[in-house]
């Protein structure tokens, strides 16, 4: 009996050294569950503070950029890209002035979704993370006034987007009542400029090397003969390609122009450009191997001097003139050295 009890005695005591034991990893593994439910409750604050340690220096450098960006557009000319310049050129002609305001309009709208979402967004990771005693919230689940509400709030931001931009999108594409008309044909890889109001003038435009830039003339922006308008005119632009080339496309991005030059297509745009200055731009559409040596210079000038150069140039294109249709023209043609070959002879 007593070996018997001594056995029972031992058994209840390995029993208890087994619960003991079990116990003991019991508590082991609850306890590193819940500091895992401790370290999961906690990412949202790690994830915040590596977010706002990232976005803050990000935010800096932009502000930063931007205050340059401003003072340089100021004190820089307004018809060429600047370097740090940040947004568009300042604008140079009416639909580029109502482009521009329109994307203002646009990108606070823009501001103020991105801060609502951010907001929002943070706000739900801390305010409904999981956490000891959580329940499932019931006003903020299937809730049909919400889902009502984040429908037609967009689709009001969209109609308020929209009609602006349908405005402005038909007062581009409708010309006004123009003063002149400009053709403007892409060749290759080179710009041919005819203006049939004056003369029937035609030249062509070539990208100057840099040995031919003059003073404050900007590399890979310079041409050997500008665009040249009267300031305070309406101009009708005319954009088509050579028939036998590739679609280019004519921008310059102060007057707020891009219009493709597709073979065998005749597009219209026009432009007012109300500050005399030579504005530049290039062809915006991958079109070869020169593609990047196609620039565009418009030069705004008085009506006097635009006189005086009509007949200047009248005169010396005249003489270009072999007597069978053709003229010589100084063409952009690629070469092994990249160079120009200024020698070739362009058919009409």
């Amino acid at each position: 009996m007593v070996g018997r009890t001594m056995g029972a005695g031992e058994g209840g005591a390995d029993s208890g050294d087994e619960i003991g034991r079990g116990r003991c990893r019991y508590r082991r593994v609850w306890g590193g569950m819940a500091g895992y439910h401790v370290r999961f409750m906690d990412m949202p604050i790690r994830f915040l503070q590596k977010i706002t340690s990232f976005i803050v220096p990000c935010l800096s450098v932009w502000v930063l950029s931007c205050l340059y960006g401003l003072y340089a557009g100021e004190r820089a000319y307004a018809a060429s890209p600047q370097p740090w310049q940040i947004g568009s050129q300042p604008a140079a002609s009416p639909q580029m002035a109502e482009i521009s305001a329109l994307h203002e309009q646009v990108l606070w709208i823009i501001f103020a979704i991105a801060i609502f979402v951010a907001v929002l967004m943070v706000y739900v990771m801390i305010r409904f993370r999981v956490r000891e005693g959580h329940t499932q919230g019931t006003a903020t689940t299937h809730n049909s006034f919400l889902e009502v509400v984040w429908t037609v709030i967009p689709i009001m931001i969209l109609v308020a987007m929209a009609i602006p931009s349908f405005k402005l999108l038909y007062a581009i594409d409708k010309a006004p009542h123009a003063d002149m008309t400009i053709k403007v044909t892409g060749e290759t890889w080179y710009w041919t400029y005819a203006y049939p109001d004056h003369g029937d003038l035609t030249f062509e435009a070539l990208m100057k090397e840099e040995e031919e830039l003059g003073e404050g003339e900007p590399r890979l922006l310079a041409t050997d003969y500008n665009v040249t308008v009267p300031v305070g005119k309406t101009v009708r632009l005319l954009v088509t390609s050579n028939p036998h080339g590739v679609i280019h496309s004519w921008s310059v991005p102060s007057l707020g122009v891009k219009m493709d030059a597709v073979p065998g297509r005749l597009h219209e745009t026009w432009f007012r450009i109300d500050e005399e200055g030579i504005y530049y731009g290039q062809c915006a559409e991958l079109c070869g191997v020169r593609h990047g040596y196609m620039p565009i210079a418009v030069e705004a000038v008085s009506e006097e001097r635009f006189q005086e150069w009509l007949q200047e140039m009248q005169e010396e294109w005249s003489d270009r003139n072999d007597g069978d249709g053709h003229h010589i023209a100084s063409v952009a043609m690629p070469s092994t050295h990249g160079r120009h070959n200024k020698d070739a002879l362009v058919s009409e």
